[in-house]
This record gives C-alpha cells, sequence and structure tokens, in this order.
C-alpha cells in the first residue's frame, strides 16, 4: 500500500513539475513580448501635408502637421500644440491652443477682435498605416464630427507645399521689413 502511494505522489509531483515549467515558460515568453512591445518606439504621425483624398493634395491639403515647431494648421484655423499625451499603442492626443476666425464669429458675430480669439481644442491622430490615420478635432471643445481618414500626401505635393510656405514667409518678411522704415 506505501508504495502505491509513493508512486502516485511521485507521479503528481512530475506532473506538476512539469507544468510549472510549461507555464513558467509561456509567462515568460508572454513578458518578454510586452517588454519588447513597450520598449519599441512610440508612433507619431509624420510632419507633413494631410488630405481627406490624395485628390486633394495639390490644393494644399486639409491639414500640416509638425511636432518639431509644435504646430497644427488647416483652412482658416492654426493651432500651437500645447501638450502631446500617447493615448494607446498608435494613438496621440494634442491639447491644443487655436486660433480659428470663423468660429469665433460663429459664436459671437459682433465680435471686435476674432482674429485674437483663443480656443482650446483637441486633437486625435490613430495611426491605420504608414500612408494615413485617422484624425478627429473638437471645435469649441466638442467633439462635433466623428473624424475621418487622412492620407499623407504624394512627396512631390509635400515639396510644392513647403516652397510655397518658404516663399510666403519670405514675402511676409519683406513687407514687415517694408513697415519697419
Amino acid at each position: 500500500m506505501l508504495n502505491i502511494l509513493t508512486g502516485r505522489v511521485a507521479v503528481l509531483a512530475s506532473t506538476v513539475l512539469a507544468l510549472a515549467f510549461v507555464f513558467g515558460t509561456v509567462t515568460t515568453s508572454a513578458f518578454a513580448q510586452n517588454d519588447a512591445r513597450l520598449s519599441s518606439p512610440k508612433w507619431r504621425p509624420r510632419n507633413g501635408l494631410y488630405a481627406e483624398r490624395i485628390a486633394d493634395c495639390g490644393d494644399s491639403g486639409d491639414i500640416d502637421i509638425d511636432l518639431g515647431e509644435q504646430f497644427v494648421v488647416g483652412n482658416e484655423w492654426s493651432c500651437k500644440i500645447r501638450k502631446l499625451t500617447d493615448t494607446a499603442p498608435g494613438e496621440i492626443r494634442l491639447d491644443l491652443i487655436c486660433n480659428d476666425y470663423n468660429l469665433a464669429l460663429f459664436i459671437n458675430d459682433h465680435d471686435p477682435n476674432p482674429y485674437e480669439r483663443e480656443f482650446a481644442e483637441i486633437m486625435q491622430f490613430r495611426r491605420i498605416d504608414n500612408k494615413a490615420t485617422f484624425v478627429r478635432k473638437t471645435q469649441d471643445g466638442k467633439f462635433e464630427s466623428p473624424g475621418g481618414p487622412m492620407v499623407y500626401c504624394p512627396k512631390k505635393d509635400q515639396q510644392a507645399y513647403q516652397d510655397q510656405k518658404a516663399r510666403d514667409k519670405a514675402e511676409h518678411a519683406q513687407k514687415k521689413k517694408g513697415e519697419g522704415n
């Protein structure tokens, strides 16, 4: 009887050890994968021009993002980035201070200084793939639209846009210099 009991304990002990080894290896592998994912570089949208459709890129796109210079510019609005937060893998949130004279006039059409009004806004970006991101932005602090995908414009459109920005900047500097005389 003692031999049967000892044999069962030995089988039970070896089974427990085998299971501990298997689960220990699986758990260690799972932790290693999590560590690799956590140490990978954080996703950021590429700096440059984005549009809802590639066909819109030639018309100076819909938004210009520059995380290095900390701004986002759209059609008749511009924003300074106050804070960038990683909300999930492949997803960021930008806290912005924006100038939007159309919004200022919509809120108060008698506003004597609509160009001076600033609004606290939020913009969210979620990676779709290497060429597209899902974008959503508040208006007057509220998410009014569901947002949508934006594509990164092709290189020729990026270059044409950068060239135009440089010309505009030089023209602005020349006007300022003329006003100083």
